[in-house]
């Protein structure tokens, strides 16, 4: 959390006069080092439409006996998002799985394995002081764990598909908007299958967990309903392609 950007938040400030600046966090922060389009007075403008306050952004915070000090809250969106009170590792468990698209950038600045959004990054390189160490306080691994809980989900007749988005950040969807555009779509149309994606026969696997005659097909079938666009296990890695 940054006091200036909050306050300047708050404030509406559309202005590029300090690094704190809205406008200035979204060309550092949300999108690729260079980026440029027509659109960052709409971007900023969307940014300043945040709500402001501990019942929305930047939340309120709980004392805590671990480093550095303070945790999660119990108010506000991103407190939801805290390990605390998330745990997204039960979608390997469900027995209807839907097909997966994970989508980020290679350059992102807020979501990485020792991303400086994390405090316990900022200790590790002495910007916060009083770092316990790595063992007490390890900067997240947020990429490792995602991947690590997709390739439990595709390992289990999950269908998970990534595209890695080279020289794109925080927001692929502003950095290569016509190929984004494009995976979207593929993504769907292949779920989809034309009626759904949903097989109209029972599975003949064997497993009695995969009978139903409502899931979606991880195997080939001569069902013509779905006319052979079921969800099939291709494996699980990145697709990488120029952006």
């Amino acid at each position: 959390m940054n006091a200036e950007f909050d306050q300047r938040l708050a404030d509406g400030d559309s202005s590029d006069e300090s690094g704190a600046s809205p406008r200035i966090v979204f060309r550092s922060s949300y999108v690729a080092p260079g980026f440029s389009d027509d659109h960052e007075n709409l971007w900023v403008e969307s940014m300043l439409s945040t709500r402001t306050g501990e019942d929305n952004y930047p939340r309120d915070g709980a004392p805590s006996e671990s480093w550095p000090g303070f945790g999660a809250g119990g108010r506000d969106v991103l407190n939801t998002m805290s390990g605390v009170r998330l745990d997204l590792t039960g979608i390997v468990d469900l027995l209807n799985k839907p097909a997966i698209l994970w989508v980020h950038g290679s350059v992102d600045a807020i979501v990485g394995d020792e991303s400086f959004f994390d405090l316990h990054t900022l200790g590790k390189h002495g910007i916060i002081p009083g770092w316990p160490g790595e063992d007490v306080a390890p900067p997240q691994p947020i990429m490792a764990q995602t991947r690590e809980v997709l390739g439990r989900y595709s390992a289990d007749v999950g269908e998970v598909r990534e595209e890695l988005f080279e020289g794109a950040g925080h927001s692929p969807h502003l950095d290569a908007p016509e190929r984004f555009r494009r995976v979207v779509e593929e993504f769907l149309g292949a779920a989809g299958g034309g009626s759904g994606g949903i097989c109209s026969r029972r599975c003949t696997r064997g497993d009695p967990t995969h009978s139903s005659a409502q899931l979606p097909c991880s195997y080939k079938c001569n069902s013509p309903r779905v006319r052979g666009k079921h969800y099939r296990r291709r494996g699980f890695a990145p697709r990488r392609e120029p952006s």
